[in-house]
């Protein structure tokens, strides 16, 4: 009875932590685009409108919220009678329509975490049967604090929904499996009438239960078939040849149910099918600036939906052809691809995920290796599956706080550990993995709400992620989401400004922040042997450090002097990417003293504190 009542006391402070820390968060102050825009309006709809159906009434309600934005980036479709719906799966606007009926916008944020929170329960009570309750808790918490999933918990999208719903399919999958529970009871329910029948039922439970949150998952998530496929192999290997059939059957019924809500819309079984169009900052039937009304709206929907959109064209993006052309001629490319996976400084998993590396630690004492092999098998094919589909976008667009791909399948690594094999083992991992999280989750930890918007500036101005290396296989759209950060210097030719300059300056002619080092990309469609820039100095005397190709080249310069800089490349970086190629180039501009503007200029109210000025850009 005491350990019931701990374990009450436990369970409702950390329910109650998750409604405090939510609730009173303020993410509307940093607006709100694309993915977020479309789940935050259909939830609304479904919980106000009891509809899903976009209208005129979902405008209202986004504004309602205090954004302080339009709600652009929609993705929406049409059907042939000229209805608009929400182009994306329905489930987690479903699940989240029950928190903002009663909690407002808001309430979207408690809804994720209390799936955060399911997921830390559950992984503890996993970890539990094998281990002492305090290790497995302390495991249980690391595991999902010690990762990017708690900054999931503040923004609008559906990442812990799917890893929630796919873990709960593994978490019942095992139960049922779970051969040493059956021999465990196996001599008492013999002897007493009546419950060995009982176990089998709830065996049985286990497994259906299991099925129906596969089915959920793989609605909202098709690549989850991989996931599918690999609880078929281990039913398969456990001898449940009964299970299979039962298994696979349960689990279509309940992928075709939300499949049918698709097709009634517009005749399409997915979402992602059929007149789909992306809206950036145009909303059909709205005119900013001009009166609007139900009227305006429903007489201009129609008429301006393809004109105010642009199709994504996501039928050839998710094309079986597309995946086998990319598998077939990125060949080697594949190693630059795993490097920028696993150690980028905005996407590495192990910087944003370190534990696993504990998970893969204990999965090698794991006896049960073949289960072990399954699981990795799946996470492994899943993550070649987004190098193959999207190659220059395999963790979910440029917004994403780390890999968000990645995220969905984390929860799945809990299953490869059972036994904690070693007290010093254990201590240690838990001991580097704490160091790990520390430095590198800490600066986002201090102000989660803004994540994922203003994680640049964590990333590109703290000197330990710049030990990492940028993500040369993902320059085209890991800084989409910073305009003022990329600069066309020709049809061929993109600089990509990273760090240490000014983003008010969005053309090729900018400043350096002074005492900071810049540094910079060059990403070419074409090889490039030359180029050359103008560097202009300001008030102060100061010394200027270019790096290229492992050199440096330090200059000195006195006030308001000019330099022209010619660099020859010779070692560009190819990146495959199916039958396109591209080429980057690295190099890094340190200005060691600067000055302020308004301090030396009258009527110059300028108060940045500038190193020294790039302009003329040139590439030959």
């Amino acid at each position: 009875m005491i350990i019931m009542k701990k374990h009450a006391i436990l369970g409702i402070s950390g329910l109650f932590l998750v409604f405090v820390i939510t609730l009173n968060s303020n993410i509307q102050s940093y607006g709100i685009y694309g993915d977020e825009s479309t789940h935050l309006l259909q939830a609304k709809s479904i919980a106000l409108d009891k509809d899903l159906k976009f209208s005129y009434k979902d405008v209202e309600h986004f504004y309602e919220d205090g954004w302080t934005n339009a709600p652009g980036g929609l993705f929406l479709k049409i059907n042939n009678k000229g209805e608009v719906f929400f182009a994306k799966p329905i489930l987690y606007s479903l699940y989240s329509s029950f928190f903002v009926f009663f909690f407002g916008t808001k309430g979207i944020i408690l809804g994720n975490g209390i799936l955060l929170y399911i997921l830390i329960v559950l992984s503890y009570l996993w970890l539990k049967k094998y281990n002492s309750e305090l290790l497995s808790l302390i495991f249980s918490l690391l595991f999902y604090l010690g990762s990017n999933a708690f900054g999931y918990v503040f923004v609008i999208h559906p990442d812990i929904f799917i890893a929630t719903l796919l873990f709960l399919s593994w978490f019942f999958l095992n139960l049922y499996c779970d051969t040493e529970n059956e021999k465990l009871y196996a001599d008492d329910l013999a002897n007493i009438k009546g419950l060995n029948r009982s176990f089998i039922s709830k065996k049985y439970l286990f497994l259906f239960v299991s099925a129906v949150f596969m089915g959920l998952s793989l609605y909202e998530k098709l690549p989850f078939g991989i996931f599918f496929i690999c609880a078929i192999v281990c039913l398969i290997i456990k001898k449940y040849y009964k299970g299979v059939l039962i298994f696979s059957i349960i689990v279509t019924c309940v992928f075709v149910i939300p499949t049918l809500v698709n097709i009634f819309q517009d005749g399409n079984y997915s979402s992602y099918k059929g007149e789909r169009y992306y809206f950036g900052d145009n909303i059909p039937g709205v005119n900013f600036g001009s009166e609007n009304s139900q009227e305006k709206f429903d007489a201009n929907l129609v008429k301006e939906f393809k004109s105010k959109g642009i199709s994504p064209q996501t039928e050839e993006l998710f094309s079986f052809k597309k995946v086998l052309v990319n598998l077939v001629h990125t060949n080697i490319g594949l190693i630059r691809y795993f490097a920028d996976w696993l150690i980028g400084r905005n996407l590495g998993i192990i910087l944003y995920s370190f534990p696993i590396i504990a998970c893969l630690f204990f999965a090698y004492k794991n006896r049960d290796k073949v289960f072990v092999l399954v699981i990795l098998f799946g996470i492994f094919t899943y993550t070649i599956f987004y190098f193959m589909l999207i190659p220059n976008n395999f963790y979910g667009g440029s917004t994403s706080f780390g890999n968000r791909y990645f995220l969905q399948v984390l929860p799945l690594f809990i299953f490869l550990v059972k036994e904690f094999t070693g007290y010093n083992y254990y201590k240690h991992l838990i001991f580097i993995s704490i160091i790990f999280v520390t430095i590198f989750l800490g600066p986002f930890y201090q102000n989660p709400y803004a994540l994922p918007l203003r994680k640049w500036d964590n990333i590109e101005n703290n000197f330990i992620y710049t030990i990492f290396p940028i993500e040369t296989t993902q320059i085209e759209t890991i800084y989409y989401g910073r305009k003022n950060s990329i600069v066309k210097l020709n049809d061929d030719v993109t600089l990509y400004k990273l760090n240490g300059v000014y983003d008010n300056e969005s053309d090729g002619n900018f400043w350096t922040k002074g005492k900071h080092t810049s540094n910079f990309v060059i990403k070419s469609s074409t090889r490039i042997n030359q180029i050359s820039f103008n560097l202009y100095n300001g008030f102060k005397i100061n010394k200027v450090r270019i790096q290229f190709s492992n050199q440096n080249k330090t200059l000195n310069f006195i006030p308001f002097q000019s330099e022209n800089i010619v660099i020859n490349i010779s070692d560009m970086i190819e990146v495959k990417q199916g039958l396109k190629a591209y080429w980057v180039y690295k190099f890094s501009i340190g200005s060691l003293n600067g000055f302020t503007p308004k301090l030396y200029v009258n009527q110059n109210l300028d108060d940045r504190f500038l190193g020294v000025r790039i302009q003329n850009i040139i590439v030959q």
